[in-house]
């Protein structure tokens, strides 16, 4: 799951520097959707990896 939730973490920041540098048009539109699928990939492992540590 770590390496899921690293993986997302580096394409989402890596999707943040495209958009820097790509103008507006059709190709930052796919790279923030991508963006968003990342950070919410990373946000639910995040979330899986807090819930196996609490007790039930």
């Amino acid at each position: 799951m770590i390496a899921v939730q690293l993986a997302s973490f580096f394409l989402a920041v890596e999707c943040l520097v495209l958009l820097f540098f790509i103008p507006r048009g059709l190709g930052s539109s796919i790279l923030a959707l991508l963006f968003l699928i990342f950070i919410l990939i990373f946000c639910w492992t995040v979330r899986a990896s807090d819930d196996e540590g609490t007790p039930t």
